[in-house]
């Protein structure tokens, strides 16, 4: 299973890699990161996703290519600073990922 989600991964990341060679994606973002961010927001849809609700799953997918492809900020502005020197709660705990992603990187 974790052999399958690895591979499923690098896929996406190899997608991202070929787009931002061509000038399709960003150049200023960490492609692996985004790859895990895609897959984080698409895995985790079983968890609140119900059929018989209020959200059509057209809606769901429309709203997640607009932010997958184009992020979340208005007319492409980009957040200034770093975001962890802002005073985000919890930014100086230790990060969990930091290790994954330097032993996959």
């Amino acid at each position: 299973m974790v052999e399958r989600r690895d591979r499923v991964q690098e896929m996406l990341a190899e997608i991202l890699a070929a787009g931002a060679e061509k000038g399709e994606i960003r150049g200023d973002v960490n492609l692996k990161i985004a790859s895990f961010l895609i897959l984080g927001m698409i895995n985790w849809l079983y968890i609140w996703y119900r059929p018989k609700g209020k959200l059509a799953m057209e809606e769901i997918i429309d709203n997640m290519v607009k932010i997958a492809a184009g992020g979340i900020a208005a007319g492409g502005k980009q957040p200034k600073g770093d975001m962890l020197d802002g005073g985000i709660p919890g930014a100086q705990a230790p990060h969990v990922l930091d290790d994954a992603l330097d032993q996959k990187v």
